[in-house]
């Protein structure tokens, strides 16, 4: 994951790109040795759930985003994978939402929300995209919301 960022980031410097840059969570999974390694780059953490969990871990290693920074040395992480587990990854616009009281909601108050129970009628995106929409005001969202669950046997 390292590597990765280190050559997009210096190939994607802003002042290059008419000021634009981006966020990124990238991860590589080695399923032989059940690890997962993780970079971020200005990107809220993935979320891992491990079986009997009593909370969701935050993977996250703190990094600018893609284009701010030439040459920054990017970090890696690394979790273990057990069977069972679940990853979340999810877009800013799933937990930065408007209530229908107006209250401007956050990450905390999305988070409890990935270890709601399982709709069996719905894959676990769909679910936890109803949640989003659930806990904001009515009408379009704000933002684009992207959702991906990944499932460890």
């Amino acid at each position: 994951p390292v590597a990765v960022m280190e050559a997009v980031n210096a190939r994607f410097q802003m002042d290059r790109h008419g000021g634009l840059f981006f966020s990124l969570w990238y991860g590589v999974c080695d399923l032989a040795a059940s690890r997962l390694a993780f970079g971020c780059a200005g990107q809220h953490p993935a979320y891992l759930i491990l079986p009997g969990a009593e909370a969701p871990a935050a993977l996250h290693v703190r990094a600018p985003a893609i284009g701010i920074t030439p040459d920054w040395p990017f970090r890696r992480g690394e979790a273990e994978l057990a069977p069972g587990a679940r990853l979340h990854l999810f877009s800013d616009g799933a937990f930065e939402l408007t209530a229908p009281d107006g209250r401007e909601l956050g990450l905390s108050d999305f988070l409890p929300h990935l270890q709601a129970p399982e709709a069996a009628e719905l894959p676990e995106p769909e679910r936890l995209l109803r949640t989003v929409r659930d806990l904001a005001r009515p009408g379009p969202l704000d933002d684009d919301v992207s959702i991906l669950t990944l499932d460890f046997a």
